[in-house]
């Protein structure tokens, strides 16, 4: 029989292994965030838009912290209705993610529709979203895309309190590395081999035990 501390060793080593696992699964595509890319082309229904922040007035900061539903965002867009906003993805993304609202600082007012286009085809369309509306969840697909578009209108009330965010909007990318051998290989590839890699490493750990183990005279 192993003792306890072995036991305990080969807990911890697996422990270990799925943390380092969670990581590369964390790590496996490279994010962009909106905010730090520029767009080329932007058109909003009320002022400047505004990056990492909400819409605001008519004047060039003065949003807040974006919130939506109650959960406040560091990062994304705030716009009003009509915004029109166009960022070039270059082909180089095949996500693109981010929580849609009216932003809490008007309240339960506001009445706009939300629209995301991938190279002129519409891949998102909501239905009437106010500011009692619960937060959206967008995950899309944007493999391939050379352009990304973030739509706006209103949705039947007047304009003045249609602060729309696009709270942590980002893209990411499908990150590819390159083995010795310069073959190119995806990050969930690379991970699989990592496992061998590990379980690899644990049998050789445990066959070391065993023979410290007999040596000893442990049973």
């Amino acid at each position: 029989m192993f003792n306890l501390t072995s036991n305990s060793s080969f807990a911890a080593i697996s422990s270990t292994s799925l943390e380092a696992l969670e990581a590369r699964r964390f790590l496996a595509g490279d994010v962009a965030f909106l905010s730090d890319m520029e767009p080329t082309f932007v058109r909003n229904g009320m002022g400047p838009m505004e990056v990492d922040s909400s819409v605001g007035g008519r004047q060039a900061g003065d949003g807040a912290t974006m919130s939506v539903g109650g959960t406040t965002f560091q990062q994304g867009l705030g716009v009003a209705s009509n915004a029109d906003v166009r960022y070039a993805l270059n082909g180089d993304f095949v996500r693109f993610q981010a929580t849609i609202g009216i932003d809490d600082e008007v309240g339960d007012r506001g009445m706009v529709r939300f629209q995301v286009f991938a190279d002129g085809q519409k891949i998102y369309q909501s239905g009437k979203v106010t500011g009692a509306s619960d937060p959206i969840e967008l995950d899309l697909d944007v493999t391939g895309a050379q352009q990304l578009r973030l739509v706006v209108h209103n949705a039947g009330q007047g304009k003045k309190f249609d602060h729309a965010d696009f709270a942590d909007a980002r893209v990411t990318s499908a990150t590819t590395t390159t083995t010795n051998n310069n073959t190119t290989v995806t990050q969930a590839d690379d991970m699989v081999g990592d496992m061998g890699d590990q379980s690899n490493v644990n049998d050789d750990l445990k066959n070391d035990i065993l023979g410290d183990s007999n040596d000893t005279g442990l049973r």
